[in-house]
């Protein structure tokens, strides 16, 4: 594969598995050094262990993106390990127990919109100034297609996908 991201530097939060893990692993493969977050150490540093075992280089950062200390620390390690930021998949997400709207709890509303969507939010809040003062760069949000449509009894992991989606779209500014 091409080295296209050679030099380039970057975070994938939720990076423990699925489509965040993916990531972390294509970003490496494709020349990036790669901050791996996520909530989880065990899952963070099996996916920092399988890029090493194939020659990338990767670092581990416990966040839970919906707290501002969390994610400032993030920022501030990636920063610190490989000296600038480049890019960034803000992916961390969870999803909520099926149910009507009636019968959610609020407390797990609360959670799903604080990871999903809040989460998102910060990251970007932080995220955007280091790379521009790294000289530019790209940042991907992951919304599924949860996103995009509505699925009766999914109402919190939909509205904090709809709003992800919202987020970007209001946020866009060019930053390379």
């Amino acid at each position: 594969m091409k080295k296209s991201m050679q030099n380039k530097v970057g975070i994938v939060t939720g990076a423990g598995n699925g489509i965040g893990r993916a990531s972390a692993i294509a970003f490496s493969e494709a020349g990036a050094k790669v901050i791996v977050s996520d909530i989880s150490e065990d899952a963070g540093y099996e996916t920092v262990k399988i890029i090493q075992e194939q020659g990338g280089e990767a670092h581990f950062v416990k966040c839970n993106v919906a707290k501002e200390e969390e994610v400032k620390n993030l920022i501030n390690e990636t920063l610190e390990t490989f000296g600038k930021l480049d890019w960034a998949h803000n992916n961390a997400g969870i999803g909520a127990p099926t149910g009507s709207v009636t019968e959610i709890d609020t407390e797990r509303w609360r959670r799903v919109i604080d990871v999903t969507l809040t989460g998102t939010f910060l990251c970007l809040k932080h995220e955007i100034p280091a790379m521009l003062e790294s000289g530019g760069g790209a940042i991907v949000n992951t919304a599924s297609t949860g996103g995009l449509v509505g699925t009766p009894g999914l109402t919190p992991y939909i509205s904090a996908k709809h709003g992800v989606n919202g987020l970007t779209k209001s946020a866009r500014i060019r930053i390379w």
